[in-house]
């Protein structure tokens, strides 16, 4: 049977000519007439109109040409005129109301002269200054820029003639003539002067009803030197006494001294300015001289009826070598109202400081009365100490900036002449000991400056071969740093015998709990102890060239969270390598794994194992990295 391209052509089709068709999976014959029945064989449009269609699928239909709009020759065009500025009327000045026609988003809209007038006041680009005005009053007609060339600003300008002023001033921030501030001056310094005089000290002697100011007072030479003393004594009034105080500022020293209740009175002596308290026994023990700005202080108990401060003797208040107060009272951010310092030093030196005894700050505590001369071993809480209270936060406690030789903070020689560590001297059972030194353990743990206690105690001391828990202690008194320790829970098995070691731990750096270490500017890298995971976590990669059981131990199980890379291998002398664990259900997908991956499938099948009853396997992945291997035969895992 001849193909279609094979058939002679036909010279002509008319609508009785036959076709083959398929209906129905049968061939049957049909004419042009009826394969085109229902087929529109012209487009009927009318003149004037385009071919479209605007009520959706279906036919062609004809669309009208609306106004403003002519189908001419082929070419569909407006007819509005004019387009062209320059042809349209000549108008008026435009009024309020007038329409000014503007694009908006794209739109064209109309919009009133005046609203777009209005507008020109927010352009920050539009130059005035040769816009014209009349003053008020005047007749001339001047540029906005010469106007406002020759006006006073509020924040102030330099006037270029005389200015004459209708009156003397009646309210305080009123102008004022030369001769009414000269008139006004020499009254107010006639009035100061007789002012001045009414309230003079004599020469010969008098009593001082406010503040002294005394200083700036020159060094008075030896300590041998003759030197009248300085003394300033003041009357006690009901709020002077225990804890009350006043300042007065000076130069040099900012003395404040009460009298005692009893009329005494303290001593301010001349050697190198000096305040020492006496302290008596009674009502009287815990009236103190206080001294703000000064060289030194000295607590003296020597009038004590005992020759020591008593027992049930009211506590001493506070007393400051120096104390200074620095307030900004402005309400103005630093940046306004200029930088504030409570104390400030500034050391200016030569040439390298080669013996190492330079310092801005120097702190240095010690014994009044040493042990050794029968005094009690002395503790100092802090420092140096920065807090902020009520609603005042402190940016950074402690700032270092500038060149650094060796160091930011040098912690090393914190130890130097004491260590933690002391000897049972006797052998002890329970919960006591006695220790050859319990000066170490007179602090706790948990609260900063807090006597170690049972909510406050010492953790993780070590003794003997366990470690225990101290809640307190008692000294054996004046000239001894021996005494007992009690402990939370009874010692064990030879853990009290006399010369067993006890150490607590030691730490340069103490921090909360949360707290974090930063090491960089944006404070992106952080250090810190973790709580969700109970681990310290670096949230950044730990590289290890080296980690072996001689260089690197970790005390307790070791997690990594990320991915750990060891460039020289691990060495391990015990326990065991776990890799991380999965059921078969959610091992991940072998194409995310890296070509030596190695997990364990708790539920996969080992040879030999029912489907189901599973008991695990380790599984690495394939070389195409589609699939888990059970390790050992290398078959696909299943479970």
């Amino acid at each position: 049977m001849p193909t279609i391209d094979q058939l002679p052509a036909a010279s002509a089709s008319a609508d009785s000519d036959e076709l083959i068709v398929s209906q129905s999976g049968i061939a049957r014959k049909v004419t042009r007439a009826q394969l085109l029945a229902g087929v529109q064989t012209s487009f009927a449009v009318g003149t004037g109109e385009l071919l479209g269609n605007t009520s959706g699928s279906g036919v062609a239909e004809g669309i009208a040409i609306g106004g403003n709009l002519v189908l001419a020759g082929g070419t569909l065009s407006a007819t509005a005129s004019p387009f062209l500025v320059y042809e349209l009327p000549t108008g008026t000045v435009p009024s309020a109301t007038d329409l000014v026609p503007i694009s908006q988003s794209d739109t064209d809209v109309a919009v009133p002269y005046g609203t777009f007038m209005s507008g020109l006041s927010a352009l920050t680009t539009v130059n005035a200054s040769h816009f014209t005005v009349t003053p008020t009053g005047s007749t001339s007609v001047l540029k906005m820029s010469d106007f406002a060339a020759n006006t006073i600003q509020k924040s102030g300008a330099q006037m270029t003639g005389p200015l004459l002023l209708a009156a003397d001033p009646a309210l305080p921030l009123q102008a004022a003539t030369m001769e009414y501030v000269g008139n006004t001056a020499t009254a107010a310094a006639q009035a100061a002067a007789s002012a001045a005089f009414a309230n003079a000290l004599p020469l010969a002697g008098g009593t001082v009803t406010g503040p002294v100011v005394v200083g700036p007072l020159t060094n008075p030479g030896p300590s041998n030197a003759a030197v009248a003393p300085l003394l300033i004594t003041f009357s006690p009034t009901s709020d002077r006494g225990v804890g009350g105080y006043q300042g007065f500022s000076g130069q040099v020293i900012v003395a404040n001294i009460f009298q005692n209740p009893d009329g005494t009175g303290s001593n301010f002596q001349s050697e190198g300015l000096s305040v020492q308290e006496n302290v008596y026994s009674g009502a009287n023990a815990a009236t103190i001289g206080q001294v703000a700005l000064g060289t030194h202080i000295t607590r003296n108990p020597a009038k004590t009826a005992a020759g020591v401060i008593q027992s049930g003797v009211t506590a001493y208040p506070a007393c400051w070598s120096i104390y200074g107060t620095a307030a900004d009272m402005t309400g103005l951010p630093s940046s306004q109202s200029g930088p504030l310092a409570c104390q400030e030093y500034d050391m200016q030196v030569n040439a390298i400081d080669d013996a190492g005894t330079r310092g801005g700050y120097a702190f240095n505590a010690d014994n009044k009365t040493q042990v050794s001369a029968g005094g009690l071993p002395a503790t100092v809480a802090q420092g140096f100490y920065s807090t902020g209270l009520n609603n005042c936060w402190v940016n950074t406690a402690y700032r270092v900036a500038g060149n650094h030789i060796q160091s930011a903070l040098d912690a090393r020689a914190v130890m130097d002449g004491i260590t933690s560590n002391t000897t049972i001297t006797a052998n002890a059972t329970g919960t006591l000991a006695h220790v050859a030194n319990v000066v170490p353990y007179t602090m706790g743990s948990n609260q900063f400056g807090g006597t170690v206690s049972a909510s406050n105690p010492i953790t993780n001391v070590s003794i003997g071969a366990n470690t225990y828990e101290i809640t307190g202690y008692t000294l054996d008194g004046p000239g001894q740093i021996s005494g007992t320790i009690t402990l939370s829970s009874a010692l064990q098995g030879t853990d009290g015998n006399a010369g067993t070691a006890v150490s607590r731990p030691f730490y340069a750096v103490m921090m909360r709990t949360g707290d974090r270490i930063g090491f960089d500017y944006g404070g992106n890298i952080q250090l810190f102890y973790d709580g969700t995971v109970g681990g310290v976590r670096l949230t950044t990669t730990f590289l290890a060239t080296a980690v072996s059981t001689s260089s690197a131990a970790v005390e307790g199980p070791l997690t990594v969270t990320g991915g750990a890379t060891v460039q020289n291998g691990i060495s391990m002398s015990g326990g065991f390598l776990e890799p991380p664990s999965y059921t078969f259900a959610t091992m991940p997908a072998a194409s995310g794994a890296p070509a030596n991956a190695l997990i364990w499938v708790s539920d996969a099948l080992k040879p030999g194992e029912a489907s189901g009853a599973g008991s695990g396997v380790p599984a690495c992945r394939n070389a195409a990295g589609t699939a888990w291997l059970r390790v050992g035969d290398y078959t696909m895992l299943a479970h």
